[in-house]
């Protein structure tokens, strides 16, 4: 497999490090390296959905998760279809509530945004922002 430089920049403020770093990974000895394709799909993600939101909140977004290999989505218990498998989604750190339904509404009008999900377990709370090139539907929902 050819070498990835993990500082590759994906636009502006984002940088492929930011998506493949996984505590779950480190632990059980998984390679998290996203092949070219993968890497493509973050490059959109980043440029037409992350990117426009950090510009118009002027604040840093941390990626809670993005790029999932296969081994990696079964060991922290992701869905089989996941759209982090392809490098078409990533996990927002909000604070709290509020600050989730904040940021949704921006992330969600972005160009190829389809759907954000506020997810929380107990007041532990995230957004799952991810996109589609093709027909993005722009929706906000709840899990």
């Amino acid at each position: 497999m050819q070498e990835i430089n993990k500082n590759l920049h994906l636009s502006s403020d984002f940088r492929l490090v930011e998506f493949t770093r996984s505590s779950t990974a480190d632990r059980l000895g998984i390679d998290n390296t996203p092949p070219q394709d993968v890497i493509d799909n973050l490059v959109w993600l980043c440029y037409y959905i992350l990117q426009p939101t950090r510009t118009a909140i002027k604040r840093i977004i941390h990626i809670n998760s993005g790029y999932r290999c296969d081994k990696l989505n079964k060991a922290v218990g992701g869905q089989p279809n996941s759209f982090h498998k392809q490098g078409r989604a990533a996990d927002i750190h909000v604070k709290n509530i509020e600050e989730a339904k904040e940021l949704a509404p921006i992330f969600a009008r972005q160009e190829f945004c389809d759907l954000v999900i506020i997810e929380h377990i107990a007041d532990k709370f995230w957004l799952h922002v991810q996109m589609n090139k093709i027909k993005p539907r722009h929706r906000i929902t709840y899990a």
